[in-house]
């Protein structure tokens, strides 16, 4: 098989005009012409110098676009609403951007660095190439996650290594005490001021891999309550530069430099 060959929904992904899947939706209506012949099936791979119409229109392939983004918590990384939850293209749409994919999935209560691009080819390249960076802060610590993230074992899968960075204390201010409530203070739980104060452990880890819910589930395995976790990083990327909830274009040649490996 001709390795420059490729699937037609890939091909036009790849032009930055839509989705694989919604590409595949236009093929099976018929409205796809590869070469002014009507393709009629997904499962045809052409070259992307092959000329592609869709309801008439010939696709020209999309300049490069790549965009980083600060991911706030509550919204979930997916083109389609879920049970209405709001998606992070709910979040850019004002921006006015071209039809973009996600690199790097965030589930809804995780916030921090996401990668957005019209170059479907990244996705893969960026999961094998680089680490990624999580930032949390938790109620504990115990030996045994420490031990455990050495040869992390999730949903009975066997997972790569993480590495803890930092572990630190940190005091953390969250909100006024009711005199009639919190006579019981748990272990990392005290009153100061009237404020209700919350001793929690500052942790960076390092991942290889992105696996579902990876790092929440070795929380709960531990019996950690997680209140933060945020990627802070992801390969030479990072959100030293970037506003909280806030997106940034990356120009090609900031990108190349970056990223020298990637072929776009």
């Amino acid at each position: 098989m001709n390795s420059n060959l490729k699937k037609i929904a890939h091909v036009i992904s790849l032009k930055g005009f839509t989705s694989r899947r919604k590409a595949e939706k236009l093929i099976n209506e018929g409205k796809v012409f590869v070469n002014d012949t009507k393709v009629e099936s997904c499962a045809i791979r052409i070259s992307e110098d092959d000329s592609i119409k869709i309801n008439g229109v010939h696709l020209e392939k999309a300049e490069f676009e790549f965009y980083i983004l600060y991911k706030p918590i509550m919204y979930i990384c997916s083109h389609n609403g879920q049970n209405k939850f709001k998606t992070i293209f709910d979040y850019v749409k004002r921006k006015n951007l071209p039809y973009l994919t996600f690199i790097g999935r965030l589930d809804y209560m995780s916030e921090g660095l996401i990668f957005l691009t019209n170059n479907s080819t990244l996705v893969d390249k960026f999961s094998k190439l680089y680490k990624r960076v999580y930032e949390l802060r938790v109620n504990k610590v115990p030996q045994s996650f420490i031990e455990d993230i050495k040869n992390p074992i999730v949903d009975f899968m066997n997972l790569k290594p993480i590495k803890l960075l930092k572990n630190e204390i940190f005091m953390q201010k969250v909100g006024r005490v009711d005199k009639d409530i919190n006579k019981n203070n748990t272990v990392n739980e005290h009153k100061s001021n009237n404020c209700f104060i919350r001793k929690e452990n500052v942790i960076t880890l390092e991942l290889s891999e992105g696996k579902n819910r990876e790092i929440r589930k070795l929380c709960e395995k531990h019996g950690m309550t997680i209140f933060m976790l945020k990627r802070i990083s992801y390969g030479p990327f990072s959100l030293a530069d970037l506003g909280r909830n806030s997106i940034k274009k990356i120009s090609k040649d900031s990108f190349l430099k970056k990223v020298p490996s990637c072929d776009i």
